[in-house]
């Protein structure tokens, strides 16, 4: 049986520095081009926003929707925050970290704007979630599952976090800037071009010279 292969990337938003009109896709379709199989999973905050900035809504921004709504199957897109940065003022601001320290109620409230935001545009999702800059607290984990989550996408340094909440964790285990790991193979990048493993033409090639003579499976993150 071969070994299974995904790439997952974070931060897939309207706004001007992540987005980017979409050239990380345009390098993905690259590699959809040499590999028609591969699947790809986008990780898209509903109002994304760093420090000092105003949100990118997903309902203020409904043409930037619709190319996302014409991507083609290779593509899922999963929910990755509602706004992305931490600023609760209790604990230090943060460009990241949203789900850090959400208690039960907060956890409640943020998912339900999350979930509000995607709904009001009709863009199809699955219920796999990667927390904002990895960091997750256990009262967030089980409000997903209420609110019918069934993976994290996530990091293994957070795993604990899952407590005894019934839902899969699934951890990446190649950042695309490290030798790549040995069997299954759970890659990630981002889309936002301050990132080191923003997917440019240099992280295309790193995965291109990757597969190559190699024979996967490929799926998606949730299938791993």
């Amino acid at each position: 049986m071969p070994n299974k292969f995904n790439l997952s990337l974070d931060d897939m938003s309207p706004h001007p520095r992540a987005g980017l009109d979409f050239e990380s896709i345009k390098w993905c379709d690259k590699l959809i081009e040499a590999y028609p199989t591969i699947k790809i999973n986008l990780f898209v905050p509903a109002a994304y926003c760093r420090l000092g900035e105003e949100p990118c809504y997903l309902t203020a921004n409904r043409d930037w929707v619709e190319k996302l709504k014409a991507l083609p199957n290779n593509y899922r897109i999963n929910l990755h925050g509602y706004k992305h940065r931490r600023t609760d003022g209790k604990h230090p601001n943060s460009n990241n970290d949203e789900f850090q320290y959400l208690n039960l109620e907060q956890a409640g409230k943020t998912i339900q704007a999350m979930v509000h935001e995607f709904e009001a545009t009709s863009l199809n999702y699955t219920m796999t979630f990667r927390p904002p800059g990895w960091k997750i607290s256990k009262d967030a984990c089980k409000k997903l599952v209420e609110w019918g989550f069934d993976c994290i996408a996530g990091a293994k340094e957070w795993e604990n976090a899952k407590g005894d909440a019934k839902i899969k964790w699934i951890s990446y285990n190649w950042d695309l800037l490290t030798p790549p790991p040995d069997g299954d193979v759970i890659a990630y990048g981002h889309t936002s071009n301050w990132t080191t493993n923003f997917m440019n033409e240099e992280r295309y090639n790193t995965i291109m010279n990757f597969l190559k003579d190699k024979h996967f499976e490929f799926v998606f993150i949730e299938d791993m």
